[in-house]
């Protein structure tokens, strides 16, 4: 199809009913193929369909393309300037070879006993035929496993808080559809709420984050094996044997806490959403997963026989991707599949267009786990965790995740989303249902 210009003026500002219904608008772009203008105001924005020029762009093999723009600029401003997320070049590569062990298959076996285990603890607070706020509690189970999983962290009483202080900094990100010169006078603005928010939300991070790396360097002296993210990051040494400054600690750490449970509560939430909405593959499941470990609770050797779990994970992680929305920035005017690209445009991605185009899947609106239990690999078109260099460093760890935590909840427990036809999302950082999801938990016997 003949790549979309540069809109004229008047169109660019009536794209900006585009961010009213933004799955619906990725939809249409996805339709065009290839790569296409869709600017915003007074924002060039170019859209990548095509998969293998997706994934040339985000590994930033594309001339004029960087790896990083003004989206992750504005990302640093919530979880810090040295993240792993917003690091470039050197920086960003030190970064990676430090966290990497963490990540290791021996290290995510090890972390999964903590998994399931969190997971049955949550289950057991639950009212025997009650009804549970789904979104919320997996929010919080994500959070737990991730804080005891990567910083040997019990954060107890502060799960709720810290959970409110992500929350107030992925609620300005609008400001991404702004000017530049708006943007940045929004984000230096003293009079707004929003900033007074998240500043005393970064004094509260800052300082939890303060007390874990001070307990964890008083527990395991120099020297002592390391366990886990917090063990390497306080172990990582440069190629003159500096460590890693306390603000480079501090920015890894938000970042994992937030990435560890933020996509993963979205994908455990729409993955009940989904098994409430097709009991029948929720039943395989639970049959699945009682055929792999009987009522013992699920471990990282039952991965493998957990196929269909697996399957379901994939699934859902193909309809609801929690990262929808991924963007560089062209560093230089260039030109993406015959369509110009000015320098400082955005240039966009979106795994939630890419795993619902009809090009690439059949059935794509269809919730179909058995598409995952034949030889093939996905192809290009999926891209649940990135692509390339800045790809997910943690995948495997929310592979492992996944499916367990699943399996311990269902293993156990009925949980039946209420009207869960109805549950519909709401692309904000992550892909979020648009409201609260309760539903009724009732005990397996």
């Amino acid at each position: 199809m003949r790549p979309v210009r540069a809109a004229s003026a008047w169109q660019r500002w009536a794209n900006l009913r585009l961010l009213t219904d933004l799955p619906a608008a990725v939809d249409r772009l996805q339709l065009r193929g290839g790569a296409s203008r869709v600017d915003l105001g007074p924002c060039p924005v170019a859209y990548v369909a095509e998969p293998e020029l997706a994934r040339a762009v985000l590994d930033t093999r594309v001339d004029g393309i960087a790896e990083r723009g003004r989206f992750y600029r504005d990302v640093a401003r919530v979880i810090g300037h040295t993240s792993l997320v917003t690091a470039e070049g050197d920086l960003h590569h030190r970064l990676r070879r430090a966290v990497a062990p963490a990540f290791r298959p021996d290290a995510i076996a090890a972390y999964a006993p903590t998994m399931v285990e969190r997971a049955r603890a949550l289950g057991a607070t639950w009212p025997e035929g009650g009804e549970v706020a789904v979104d919320r509690e997996m929010a919080r189970l994500a959070l737990d496993i991730a804080a005891r999983s990567l910083f040997g962290a019990d954060l107890g009483d502060e799960l709720e808080d810290f959970s409110t202080v992500l929350r107030s900094g992925t609620r300005i990100f609008y400001r991404e559809a702004l000017p530049t010169r708006l943007a940045e006078a929004l984000w230096s603005s003293r009079w707004s709420p929003a900033n007074r928010r998240l500043a005393a939300s970064r004094v509260r991070i800052d300082a939890l984050v303060k007390r874990l790396v001070a307990d964890r360097r008083r527990e395991v002296p120099d020297g002592a094996p390391r366990t886990n993210l917090l063990d390497a990051l306080l172990a990582c040494r440069d190629p003159a044997g500096r460590p890693l400054e306390d603000d480079e600690i501090r920015d890894q750490v938000v970042t994992f806490l937030f990435a560890g449970h933020e996509t993963t509560a979205q994908a455990l939430t729409w993955a009940l959403v989904l098994l409430s909405c097709h009991p029948d593959a929720g039943e395989r499941l639970v049959a699945e997963v009682h055929a792999t470990s009987g009522r013992r609770p699920p471990g990282p050797a039952e991965l493998p026989g957990l196929r269909w779990t697996r399957a379901v994970v994939r699934e859902t992680l193909r309809l609801y991707p929690p990262a929808w929305f991924l963007s560089r920035e062209a560093s230089a005017a260039t030109s993406l599949a015959g369509c110009p690209v000015p320098a400082g445009a955005m240039v966009t991605v979106s795994p939630l267009g890419m795993h619902r185009d009809p090009a690439h899947w059949d059935r794509p609106e269809a919730f179909d786990p058995g598409r995952w239990l034949g030889p093939e690999e996905p192809g290009a078109a999926y891209l649940p965790f990135g692509h390339g260099r800045r790809n997910c460093i943690g995948s495997s760890f929310a592979l492992a995740e996944l499916p367990l935590v699943l399996a311990a909840l269902l293993g156990d427990w009925r949980i039946e989303v209420h009207r869960p036809e109805l549950v519909t999302a709401r692309p904000s950082v992550t892909l979020r249902p648009a409201g609260r999801v309760s539903a009724t938990v009732r005990r397996r016997r």
